[in-house]
């Protein structure tokens, strides 16, 4: 698989799906965009997750934050996960001051993401009370 637009670009290695977002601004108003996005790599038998590499994100409007939510839902209801990775400090604090840091898997590389989803797929409380894990765990 592979996907290129202004927003972002998606491509599988490892059987896991990468997207990178290529924008620094990330605003509410590209939330159809994402959840168009989780649904196309939701169903794609081939990935085991779904890694956000925001890299190049450097604003990140606080009203994402339920966008990312849903796309995290989206993704789980066709078990898979989602790591985000390569924060920007400044956009990783706004993760933190929220709490999100908490419900959201964020890894410090995108090497780390892909280990972390081909090791343990759901890690975080947000999987656990919503109680939905890959078949391999049932």
């Amino acid at each position: 698989m592979s996907s290129d637009s202004t927003l972002f670009q998606a491509v599988q290695t490892d059987g896991v799906s990468i997207v990178t977002v290529l924008d620094p601004e990330l605003l509410k108003d590209e939330k159809e965009t994402f959840y168009g996005l989780a649904e196309s790599l939701g169903t794609d038998a081939t990935s085991q997750g779904v890694i956000l590499n925001l890299s190049n994100v450097r604003v990140f409007q606080s009203s994402m934050l339920g966008v990312m939510i849903n796309f995290q839902k989206r993704l789980k209801e066709h078990n898979k996960s989602l790591k985000l990775c390569a924060l920007d400090p400044q956009v990783h604090r706004v993760f933190q001051l929220t709490k999100m840091d908490q419900i959201f898997d964020i890894q410090s590389t995108e090497q780390a993401a892909i280990k972390s989803i081909q090791g343990t797929e759901g890690s975080g409380w947000f999987s656990k009370i919503l109680g939905v894990f890959g078949s391999s765990r049932e």
